[in-house]
């Protein structure tokens, strides 16, 4: 699992009262490599890449790539043993199985359906298992679907 790019953004948090925030993105598309615009999984990849330019951290790996960096001194990975909630100056970055998880069963924050074979299975399972607190599903009626979207504004 050596080419695992040190963030995986399938879930971000990022503090909106944060002027380093609300940069963040705009710069990683105008800084980051233009390869990872088109290509799966660009945003990790291009994050990585800038906030490793940016002085941020220094990941091994960017875009499946080995990068210049020395080798960490302790492991970055929690499944591998590193710690399950590592810091930067700007950033707090939590292990996968704290803020999101695409088991069902075991999500505390986010249910994240990506590498799911059977996504409407396991979506339809969270829904009706009661794992969702206050969803309002919409009707399946038509007239009561227009209803229910102008209801939404």
């Amino acid at each position: 699992m050596a080419d695992l790019d040190w963030l995986n953004t399938g879930l971000v948090a990022c503090r909106s009262s944060s002027a380093w925030c609300r940069s963040l993105w705009s710069r990683v598309w105008e800084e980051g490599a233009g390869d990872f615009h088109q290509g799966e999984f660009w945003d990790q990849s291009a994050l990585c890449g800038c906030l490793a330019a940016w002085g941020e951290f220094q990941p091994t790996v960017i875009g499946g790539k080995k990068t210049e960096a020395p080798a960490a001194k302790a492991p970055w990975f929690s499944w591998q043993g590193g710690p399950k909630i590592k810091s930067t100056e700007h950033l707090q970055v939590l292990n996968s199985g704290a803020f999101q998880n695409n088991n069902p069963k075991f999500a505390h924050f986010a249910f994240h359906a990506a590498g799911m074979k059977d996504k409407a299975r396991c979506c339809r399972f969270v829904v009706e298992s009661g794992a969702v607190q206050g969803l309002r599903l919409p009707p399946t009626d038509p007239e009561a679907a227009a209803a229910f979207a102008a209801a939404l504004g």
